[in-house]
């Protein structure tokens, strides 16, 4: 397809494979003299030419002085970057990522020819994704009085009180100890020495048998003891490897939980009684599991919806969602302490392995996406300045104090874009719940 975009220039479009657009541009010769002007001023800001002021010398002796080849680049480039954005914007194509340039054909006094690929948007033929959608369904969700129980106890425990206690430390005992760690050979290990450390026997936070060992000591007693870590734990330094510890008690303390009674339920100053209290734990239980069966159900009827879905999904997609992937883990990893390149030097992989292995995940991933945003296109589903605002407020205000301080620490435009995606995906959700309905 040959169209003319502005005066002076004409473009030919092409389709390739993998939603990548051809795009050649020709650039009328007339119209790319002033491109050379432009760029011989360029080019002679920095050098110095006998009988004329800086920028300001012609372009036959700015070519003698710097060479064709660096006068016809800097042409090019100027050319390039005032062309290309028009072409997008009049032709309304919506690139992605930094287009391929590749130049034709240029000289001065001629016509000027480049051609850029560019990954765009693909194309995607949905199915009949009413149908799909109203095909799955949902599981039904229920609660045992044995969840309700264990919720109750959670809260009876975030509401316990402490009495020190003059034994030794039985399970359910919340200790405060000092300890350090060494190796077989005495070095200390990371992270190996901490001092007043709290930590409740029986909750198995610690690794292997540290916890057992803590049973039957008192206040002031001190004790010696290895403990072999798991040969897969996360640190590869002392995974697999038999730890001596040095423990003293700073402390032994007995929990006292709330009795499960009217009066610990009214405490909580919401509830005129227990039954009331377990009323609400189990509407909020409930409400919990509809909520993550509502986001299994839609990441279902989503992905149904992409296998039968056509679509030629772009490589730049893809790699941006391979970093999104890998940028996660590497977040994950570092809050765990550990450096990530030591992790992937204990599983014994590159990033480009990681990315090898993820390849399926980010495709599947792109795919549910564009489904997403074309089931919206089709559907016209809108999403108002107003529905926005309020969101984004509503979230920067849990953080901040004003809006004001918000927009000095964070990029608001680019956050609101976000929003208005998350929002819209919400809204297209709800559309392929109704279906359901129906």
């Amino acid at each position: 397809m040959t169209a003319s975009i502005s005066n002076g220039v004409n473009i030919i479009k092409k389709d390739l494979p993998k939603s990548i657009m051809e795009i050649t541009v020709t650039v009328a010769g007339d119209e790319m003299n002033g491109y050379f002007e432009q760029a011989a001023a360029n080019l002679s800001q920095n050098i110095k030419i006998s009988g004329f002021r800086s920028g300001k010398a012609p372009v036959d002796t700015v070519e003698k002085k710097v060479g064709s080849q660096e006068l016809f680049n800097e042409a090019a480039n100027i050319a390039v970057r005032r062309t290309l954005p028009k072409v997008l914007e009049e032709n309304k194509i919506d690139s992605l990522g930094v287009p391929d340039i590749k130049i034709l054909k240029i000289a001065k006094g001629n016509d000027f020819e480049y051609k850029a690929e560019i990954a765009v948007l693909p194309k995607v033929l949905l199915p009949d994704y009413k149908k799909i959608a109203s095909g799955v369904k949902k599981q039904k969700v229920e609660v045992g009085d044995k969840e309700i129980s264990d919720a109750l106890m959670l809260l009876r425990k975030s509401r316990a009180s402490f009495i020190q206690v003059d034994r030794g430390a039985a399970k359910g005992d919340r200790v405060n100890i000092d300890f350090s760690a060494v190796d077989e050979k005495g070095v200390k290990i990371k992270n190996g020495e901490q001092k007043n450390q709290p930590l409740i026997i029986g909750d198995n936070l610690f690794v292997g048998e540290f916890e057992d060992n803590l049973m039957g000591l008192k206040l002031g007693d001190c004790k010696e003891f290895q403990v072999k870590f798991p040969d897969n734990y996360y640190d590869k330094e002392i995974s697999g490897k038999i730890i001596n510890f040095k423990v003293k008690v700073n402390s032994v303390e007995e929990i006292i939980l709330p009795e499960e009674k009217d009066d610990f339920a009214k405490s909580l100053g919401e509830f005129d009684g227990l039954e009331l209290l377990k009323k609400s734990i189990r509407e909020g239980l409930i409400s919990e599991k509809e909520l993550r069966e509502q986001e299994r159900w839609a990441k279902e009827v989503l992905w149904r919806i992409a296998e039968k879905s056509e679509m030629d999904v772009p490589e730049v997609l893809i790699n941006s969602e391979l970093e999104r992937i890998i940028g996660n883990l590497r977040a994950n990893v570092t809050q765990t302490g550990l450096r990530f390149d030591d992790y992937l030097e204990h599983i014994k992989k590159t990033v480009d392995d990681l990315k090898k292995d993820n390849r399926k995940e980010a495709e599947n991933s792109v795919k549910v996406n564009l489904v997403l945003k074309n089931i919206g296109d089709k559907e016209k589903v809108e999403v108002s300045e107003k529905e926005t605002e309020e969101r984004l407020n509503k979230e920067l205000l849990r953080h901040y104090k004003s809006i004001d301080e918000a927009s000095k620490k964070i990029d608001l435009p680019r956050l609101k874009d976000y929003y208005y995606g998350i929002i819209r995906n919400e809204k297209i959700i709800n559309l392929l719940n109704k279906f359901l309905a129906d």
